[in-house]
């Protein structure tokens, strides 16, 4: 064989083993390649379920105001007036209680108690009824009462004040008292005052605060003393 026909078939050997072994990497490139397109999709794909599912997280969103009715280990009602909500709770639910000074203090679903005032922000669920609770902030409001006051006890710091029952009300640092005095001249009509102006008799209106382990004691926050008619003497005959 002469040299030229040697160079022919050697070049036609390495072609033809170039050719062979550029094959399979051709294939792992397509397969790769194919592999790539697939995952973006899925990604695709992710991006868009996620932001839908956001969309529909923020149009349910929902909050709710009222007074818990009844409670099971993972759900509760609160009711409004006329309005009734069955609220669902799950592990990613917080609970906290606020209390009078706005504080917040983490809590559980065992600790609500029917009667509470309950706030609660959440989404509606599937069947646009209940809301799936992502918060729930029991308050501790505080009460009002107006009445007339039977007691005062400055050494003790305390007065009781008689409305449908008697309460005994402990002044305290933060308390604040006001008096109506309708003086329109001087264009104040309340005037700061303490417990020292506060006597038997006086028209009182009172918010305070429960104390937790007896309902006929307080710890009163705002009072505002009234005037009242003076009483009359019968003309004697």
């Amino acid at each position: 064989m002469k040299p030229k026909q040697y160079s022919i078939v050697f070049l036609t050997v390495i072609t033809a083993l170039s050719v062979l072994l550029m094959q399979p990497v051709f294939a792992q490139e397509d397969d790769s390649s194919e592999d790539s397109i697939i995952q973006q999709r899925i990604t695709d794909l992710k991006e868009r379920l996620a932001t839908r599912v956001a969309e529909l997280q923020s149009i349910n969103k929902r909050s709710f105001f009222g007074i818990l009715k009844e409670k099971t280990d993972t759900k509760f009602t609160v009711t409004y007036k006329e309005s009734e909500k069955p609220i669902a709770a799950d592990t990613e639910t917080s609970f906290y209680t606020q209390n009078d000074v706005m504080k917040r203090t983490d809590t559980d679903i065992d600790s609500l108690e029917p009667g509470q005032s309950v706030t609660v922000f959440g989404s509606l669920d599937l069947d646009q009824k209940t809301i799936i609770a992502q918060t729930v902030i029991a308050q501790e409001l505080p009460e009002t009462m107006f009445g007339i006051v039977t007691a005062v006890d400055n050494s003790d710091g305390t007065f009781t004040v008689n409305a449908d029952t008697s309460t005994v009300f402990d002044y305290e640092i933060g308390t604040t008292c006001s008096m109506y005095t309708g003086k329109k001249d001087t264009g104040k009509n309340l005037e700061t005052c303490g417990l020292s102006k506060m006597s038997v008799d006086d028209l009182v209106i009172v918010r305070g605060k429960s104390d937790s382990t007896t309902i006929s004691r307080a710890k009163a926050l705002r009072i505002l003393i009234l005037p009242h008619p003076e009483k009359t003497v019968p003309d004697k005959q």
